[in-house]
């Protein structure tokens, strides 16, 4: 009997408060905005960047140019939303044998994107910093269309 007036009393909660809400059920979180990385709220998730690689890797995601928005639901789940073919970006490459040529040197001029937090940019051979992030990691950006 006490455990149906919790139950009860929760649902009633629920539908009642969205602050309680929140605190019971989460929240949804956007983790790619644009192409990149919505630094604010990944830090604050418990998702490794290799664990978000996969779960994208499942979605057929090749760089996250190809990305407009991805969301963590509250269930923990991964919703993805993609750009229209023509409109794919340069993005940071998550394919395993692409993300492990990370480099603080740039090789030649290019486009390139910072392997934190995927910001996009035309860079001269150099060591150089992220102008989002300030980090130096950087692999050379792809836009190559999505294949499903």
């Amino acid at each position: 009997m006490a455990v149906l007036a919790f139950y009860r009393l929760v649902t009633w909660l629920l539908g009642k408060s969205k602050r309680f809400e929140n605190f019971i059920e989460g929240k949804v979180q956007i983790i790619i905005e644009e192409g990149k990385f919505s630094l604010q709220n990944f830090e604050k998730e418990d998702l490794a960047q290799d664990e978000f690689f996969a779960e994208l890797r499942l979605k057929s995601v090749d760089h996250l140019g190809q990305v407009s928005n991805a969301y963590i639901e509250t269930s923990g789940d991964i919703s993805v939303f993609f750009y229209e073919d023509a409109d794919v970006k340069y993005g940071l490459p998550i394919r395993p044998q692409l993300f492990d040529l990370k480099n603080k040197n740039i090789p030649k001029s290019g486009i390139y994107a910072c392997t934190f937090c995927a910001n996009v940019q035309h860079l001269e051979p150099t060591n150089a910093k992220c102008s989002v992030c300030n980090r130096e990691e950087w692999l050379e950006a792809i836009n190559s269309k999505r294949v499903v």
